[in-house]
């Protein structure tokens, strides 16, 4: 019966990384279309802003003030979950 040992004068030499493949791989990022992007965000906005109005109707009236505050919070929210979908959706 035969014993298999390893063989460390047969391995392979240690391989290096090319420069070339390097800036390749950097430069491999998906590009977004912007008129999805903007159109995405965009409707989160409308969304967010809406809920943000409607949740600050029924939280605290018809106060003018408090209805701006609620929409303008909701505007911002609605911005920003509009920028993580396209985030995720650009992502393969």
């Amino acid at each position: 019966m035969k014993k298999y040992l390893s063989k460390p004068k047969v391995r392979k030499p240690h391989h290096h990384y090319h420069q070339g493949q390097q800036q390749k791989r950097v430069n491999a990022a998906p590009k977004i279309n912007s008129k999805r992007t903007t159109g995405i965000v965009t409707v989160a906005v409308i969304i967010c802003g809406l809920l943000g109005m409607g949740i600050t109707f029924f939280a605290a009236g018809s106060d003018i003030i408090w209805l701006t505050a609620g929409t303008v919070a909701g505007l911002i929210f609605g911005y920003f979950f509009g920028l993580q979908i396209v985030k995720g959706l650009s992502k393969k």
